[in-house]
């Protein structure tokens, strides 16, 4: 049980609309208090009002420059808000903050503990395909900082076991690693809305639905449609928008079975779980995945990828299957294979699936974290 004398300060990248629940909740239990390095994530058409919960928390003035976040005013609100505990909640486009956030907290003698999502770099995708020269020297750089701050930090929170394999890699005792803590909070998902989003036919519905970048995968997922639906007749439902999806229309123009919807949200975002018979994230890199956990609230199979974090979830609980990579070929053969079979015996799996990934197993796995690293202050 945390204490409220105990103060801890949350550097987060931005105030996303699945954090605020859990963070509301850990105050509840700590002083706490949350530096948002920028208001509005490049690409994200979230709209959150981080002051419409029981919080205190500063939104910082902030910079894209490239793929990094410049952020002004953080020494200030460091120094506003002391702490015992500083939980970084570490993306590489907030590099800079976080390195300042970690010397501040030597200096002032403070316990660090780092939220981790990153995995193993044999898994991410190619950077020569979508990234510049300068970001791939970038990663390398990355792993050598990354080495130089983890050794600051009394504690990690790892996203899955992906994560905990990555931080093996970067010399960090398993020990000191917990694993979990990413979860959709039930409010974030409200009722499916009667009505909306319905389709014409009986045909099986696979959806995939997010935000539209070649790193999610969706070419793959309709080249591996396409090439079965005159096998397993299926209609493809794409639900999101971003810079790929004009491209991904292109793809599909003369395939009759796809449907586009655009960027969705609350309700109708619910109905296209509920009545869809398979979710697919055939992400290339995906630190986790919540709309995974997303289609299993609804009880939904799932097919992912390996590249993501949340496949462990898939894998242990059997609510779906996970495929290797970005392997097109395995795609097809899984989601001709599912839309053929008992996807009821993954449907019943999946009800029980996100069992541990609420925010109550999540407010437990970070006071134990929290705990450890006042135990063991570096």
């Amino acid at each position: 049980m945390g204490n409220d004398d105990d103060s801890i300060v949350i550097l987060h990248k931005s105030p996303s609309p699945y954090r605020l629940p859990l963070f509301e909740k850990l105050a509840d239990r700590y002083n706490l208090k949350i530096i948002f390095c920028t208001g509005r994530e490049s690409g994200r058409i979230w709209d959150t009002e981080p002051e419409a919960f029981d919080f205190e928390s500063r939104v910082l003035d902030s910079k894209q420059i490239g793929p990094f976040i410049v952020s002004f005013g953080l020494l200030k609100a460091l120094l506003e808000f002391d702490a015992d505990t500083y939980l970084i909640g570490e993306d590489s486009s907030i590099v800079l903050s976080t390195i300042l956030t970690v010397f501040y907290a030597i200096l002032t003698s403070s316990a660090i503990v780092f939220w981790v999502g990153d995995i193993p770099q044999n898994t991410v995708y190619k950077l020569s395909e979508t990234k510049s020269f300068a970001m791939s020297c970038y990663r390398v750089f990355q792993r050598f900082y990354r080495r130089f701050l983890y050794k600051a930090a009394s504690h990690f929170v790892a996203y899955s076991r992906l994560t905990e394999q990555y931080l093996s890699e970067c010399g960090v005792s398993r020990d000191k690693i917990s694993i979990g803590g990413q979860v959709m909070p039930e409010e974030n998902l409200p009722e499916p809305v009667s009505g909306k989003m319905s389709f014409d036919d009986d045909r099986p519905v696979v959806l995939a639905l997010g935000y539209l970048e070649y790193r999610k995968g969706f070419d793959l997922l309709l080249g591996a449609s396409e090439r079965i639906v005159g096998k397993c007749d299926h209609q493809l439902v794409i639900a999101g928008d971003g810079e790929y999806r004009t491209e991904l229309e292109e793809m599909a123009s003369h395939m009759d079975h796809v449907q586009f919807t655009g960027y969705v949200e609350g309700g109708e975002k619910s109905t296209l779980y509920e009545q869809a018979d398979i979710f697919v994230l055939p992400t290339r890199h995906d630190p986790w995945g919540l709309v995974v956990n997303e289609a299993l609230y609804f009880d939904t199979p799932v097919i992912t990828s390996s590249y993501a974090g949340v496949s462990t979830l898939v894998k242990r609980d059997r609510c779906g299957t996970v495929i290797t990579g970005d392997d097109e070929a395995e795609l097809r053969r899984q989601l001709e294979r599912m839309l053929a079979g008992d996807m009821e015996k993954y449907r019943r799996n999946a009800e029980d699936s996100t069992r541990g990934h609420d925010l109550e197993g999540a407010l437990e796995l970070f006071e134990e974290a929290l705990e450890a690293s006042s135990r063991n202050p570096q």
